[in-house]
């Protein structure tokens, strides 16, 4: 796994399946009996020497699609890489997604994590999303509500890989778009090691302070 994750360490997979479309992942999941574990971009885990037993599942390029939907919405892959998400709504002069720029990560990892910068997260962007439930292998559509989102992760029960989403801006100019993007990629290279080996954040920002006497 050192070759295919972000801080290049980790042991060997089993197996590491890449499905071709959301039937292949389905019948895998509901035939066998194997362990299954599923890994995005890696930027915010860490393979042990061991590696990883039974089965590990990561989307490919079958599941980095994106497509404008009309009514400022887009629908993404759970393979799309979040910077590639905001500048392909900035195309689309749709505005509200610049702060994915600056995540390392993916889609479906985005969606499991509910990844936030600069004030905004995923959950005040996602209007719906498609899963597949690891345990029984059928795939449920959630609105954003039914995700139950909080800071940094949701409340939806059991393990899941998330396939798809539904995202959704605003109109604005493409030009204002661009300045922001440029604004917050400038911000990441001044103050984090980006092009570095570095899991990024380590610690949740806490919204109070508890003390102990």
């Amino acid at each position: 796994m050192s070759k295919a994750t972000w801080l290049n360490v980790g042991g060997r997979a089993d197996v590491l399946f890449k499905p071709c479309d959301i039937e292949d992942l389905t019948y895998l999941i509901k035939n066998t009996e194997l362990p299954v574990s599923v890994i995005g971009a890696t930027s915010n885990i860490i393979v042990r020497d061991s590696g990883i037993r039974g089965i590990t599942v990561k989307l490919g390029k079958e599941f980095a699609y994106i497509k404008s939907k009309g009514n400022n919405s887009i629908v993404a892959g759970g393979a799309v890489l979040l910077r590639n998400l905001a500048y392909f709504a900035g195309e689309q002069q749709i505005s509200g997604l610049e702060f994915l720029v600056g995540i390392p990560g993916t889609v479906g990892g985005g969606i499991e994590m509910n990844a936030g910068a600069y004030g905004s997260d995923i959950a005040s962007v996602v209007q719906s999303i498609k899963a597949v439930n690891l345990e029984d292998g059928n795939l449920y559509k959630f609105s954003s509500e039914e995700m139950g989102y909080f800071y940094r992760g949701h409340s939806l029960k059991g393990n899941w890989i998330f396939v798809e989403a539904e995202f959704k801006g605003v109109n604005s100019e493409y030009e204002l778009i661009l300045q922001r993007l440029k604004e917050i990629v400038e911000k990441k290279n001044k103050s984090q090691p980006i092009r570095g080996k570095t899991a990024g954040c380590i610690f949740k920002i806490q919204k109070t302070a508890e003390h102990g006497s």
